[in-house]
């Protein structure tokens, strides 16, 4: 098995890593701040490349060498200290072995100087326009140089969950090039990582490799083109067209088929497969934000929160916290404690639905509470610095994000050292038995039953397992709370209505809503006493600190 270096660790690179760690290599990842990214197999290495004392410590007897820093900005400055000084200092650092190791050099399609709708492959003279392009091509030739059959690997533009531009371009409506057709070619995140491994398995095999390979999909597409079909996809206004100019550049296209021939095959062959589960999430997140947009007025009645909220803040466990975050605040029961109980505390508390920051502003106004700020904000596209806040907390919000490790990843990335990270979910006996009915007999109308958001982090088992899938932490304390209220039937069939059941509800007409009503009621009613039912909103809390 080989060892293994990653430099310029990040979400690619976390992603190579785990491939490889799955075919029982050792892998090292080095970073200049690691802890963000942390996988508890992968070995973190904390250096700054163009620092030659901060790579004393690293060994030298890597099979392997990745390398795949990005730049902090696209300026002169940031590319020589990359690929200059700090491919100088990784090369001399290696020098001391007999044989260096072999390197897999990832570079950018940026390098080629075409700008008119040319063809290009790993054939094509090279000859990059500007100075960054030119020193990622002089750092090209150094990495083959230091030995022949090392690999460079053109990406072309990079794009995944992680890197959404071309959907920013089209909700922002930001005017574009049509004609001539400016083209863009692009490659999804995952196929990057996909690549990577089967080159370097490819190599270990003993299978012919050439010195340099493109890695684009099969579609080079107008700019145009690829922003109207994700216009259409998501519903929004027609693409405003750039005004016509002289000179306009056309960008080139990519050609894969070296790559192709040596028998990948893509996962994301097009932008369509590569942007459809992207565009999938957009929508179910804009049906979430509309539907709790619309229970909003409604949803304090919903007693069991405010408990929750308070047995959450209980378990701050920071002394004279100064800045803290709530994550999917709701109608911000968890902040309003929390701002109550802390005066001298900032709170920043950030939702995607403006009804329920709506609903929190007006509380926080009643209470003349002003250290909070209500902020409408996606946890997914998160953008704090690190080691921001002091407590971090999210209450029920965790099992609402599609990419819910890569979203943990980040908010915790935020938490400064010494503080805490407090989130809950529902037990899997919360709501039943009524549940359990509710679900049994809507089924009758030929209703679909998606798996429920909230049948995530249900068990001490599965925040354990998901704490351990993020790789951030090491452990994590869990406690359970029985909550228990008291309820009338119209309580319950409110909580219906202003919680995930009402887009089910919503699926009946009028008629048969009314039918599904007093058939549900006479069921749960041989359940009550009284009239009253007995809610069990039971939870769990997981507590991490940092």
């Amino acid at each position: 098995m080989a060892k293994i270096l990653i430099v310029g660790w990040g979400d690619i690179g976390t992603r190579l890593g785990l491939r490889l760690l799955e075919k029982g290599h050792t892998v090292v990842g080095l970073r200049r701040k690691p802890r963000d990214i942390v996988h508890p197999q992968i070995k973190p290495f904390v250096a700054d490349i163009s620092s030659s004392e901060d790579l004393k410590s690293l060994d030298t007897d890597f099979d392997q060498v990745f390398f795949m820093i990005a730049p902090d900005r696209r300026d002169e400055a940031c590319y020589r200290a990359v690929y200059h000084l700090g491919l100088s200092h990784l090369f001399s650092h290696f020098s001391q072995e007999e044989r260096p190791p072999h390197w897999i050099f990832i570079s950018s399609t940026r390098v080629y100087g075409e700008m008119q709708g040319e063809w290009v492959d790993e054939l094509t003279p090279v000859s990059p326009k500007d100075v960054t392009g030119q020193l990622l091509h002089q750092a090209e030739n150094w990495v083959r140089e230091n030995r022949s059959d090392n690999i460079i690997v053109r990406f072309s533009g990079i794009y995944g969950p992680d890197r959404r531009r071309l959907l920013s371009l089209t909700q922002e409506r930001v005017p574009i090039q049509r004609d001539p057709p400016y083209y863009t070619n692009r490659i999804h995140q995952e196929d990057c990582a996909e690549v990577l491994a089967f080159l370097f398995e490819a190599r270990l095999a003993g299978k012919p490799l050439e010195q340099c390979y493109l890695v684009s999909d099969d579609v080079p597409v107008p700019m145009f083109k690829i922003i109207s079909w994700i216009a259409r996809q998501m519903k929004v206004s027609e693409v405003i067209e750039k005004p016509r100019a002289e000179n306009k550049l056309q960008n080139k296209r990519c050609r894969n088929d070296r790559l192709k021939s040596l028998g990948y095959q893509l996962k994301y062959p097009s932008y369509r497969e590569g942007y459809l589960p992207l565009l999938s999430e957009m929508q179910k997140k804009k049906d979430i934000t509309s539907l709790f947009d619309d229970v909003a007025p409604r949803y304090d009645a919903n007693r069991f929160f405010s408990i929750s909220a308070r047995y959450l803040t209980e378990l701050i466990c920071v002394d004279q916290p100064e800045r803290m975050l709530d994550v999917s605040c709701g109608t911000g029961n968890i902040a309003l404690i929390a701002a109550e109980k802390y005066s001298q505390l900032q709170i920043e508390a950030i939702d995607l639905s403006p009804g329920m920051l709506g609903q929190a502003k007006k509380k926080a106004d009643i209470q003349k509470l002003n250290n909070i700020r209500f902020i409408k904000k996606d946890a997914e596209d998160f953008d704090y610095k690190p080691e921001n806040f002091d407590v971090i907390t999210c209450g029920y919000g965790l099992f609402f994000f599609p990419q819910r490790v890569t979203t943990f990843k980040k908010i915790f990335g935020s938490l400064k050292f010494g503080g805490c990270f407090i989130f809950s979910s529902f037990s899997r006996e919360a709501f039943t038995p009524y549940i359990d009915l509710f679900i049994k007999r809507i089924k009758h109308y030929g209703i679909e039953i998606p798996e429920p958001l909230t049948a995530r982090l249900q068990t001490s088992e599965e925040i354990e397992g998901f704490c351990e899938e993020s790789g951030m932490i090491k452990d994590v304390e869990i406690q359970s709370r029985a909550i228990r209220d008291e309820i009338t039937l119209e309580d319950w069939w409110s909580l219906l209505n202003s919680a995930g059941c009402r887009g089910l509800l919503m699926q009946l007409d009028d008629e048969s809503l009314q039918t599904f009503k007093t058939a549900h009621f006479a069921e749960i009613s041989k359940l009550s006493k009284q009239g009253k039912l007995f809610l069990n909103a039971d939870s769990l809390y997981g507590v991490v600190r940092k």
